[in-house]
């Protein structure tokens, strides 16, 4: 009889171990980290698959699929009035490159390639924004939170 007790002790305590390790590895159990960059909108730091990728976010701290530029942000600036990112695109059917997203009124462009920022750039009155990659930019916003 003893003998089974601590069977079933021994089996209980390996299921709850086996719970733990797929409820962890399967969910997101600590949010995301962001930082709010811009009016309402955040950078926002995803660790997946022993991977760190940041994403642009309106509203909200956390992301849905690719965010606001739908895909992870490479490099970023932004002012009171634009966010530019270039981003990587989720699906491979779309286009990596540069968007822009206009504060003001959430318009968010389509995306354009990499020679054609600075003449965008210059026609928005921004040609002196500062780009950074973007674990630049993220230390940036944890120095100043």
């Amino acid at each position: 009889m003893k003998a089974v007790c601590i069977l079933i002790k021994f089996i209980k305590y390996n299921v709850l171990i086996i719970v733990l390790i797929i409820v962890f590895n399967a969910c997101d159990i600590f949010p995301p980290k962001a930082y709010k960059i811009s009016n309402n909108y955040y950078l926002v730091q995803r660790q997946s698959q022993k991977k760190i990728k940041y994403y642009l976010s309106y509203k909200t701290a956390s992301v849905h699929g690719g965010g606001v530029v739908d895909g992870t942000v490479q490099e970023i600036g932004w002012n009171d009035s634009i966010i530019v990112v270039r981003r990587k695109a989720l699906a491979n059917v779309d286009m990596d490159g540069w968007i822009v997203i206009e504060v003001p009124t959430g318009k968010v462009s389509d995306p354009f390639p990499h020679d054609l920022i600075c003449s965008v750039l210059d026609s928005l009155g921004c040609k002196d924004l500062k780009l950074l990659n973007v674990m630049e930019a993220w230390k940036s916003l944890q120095s100043h939170n």
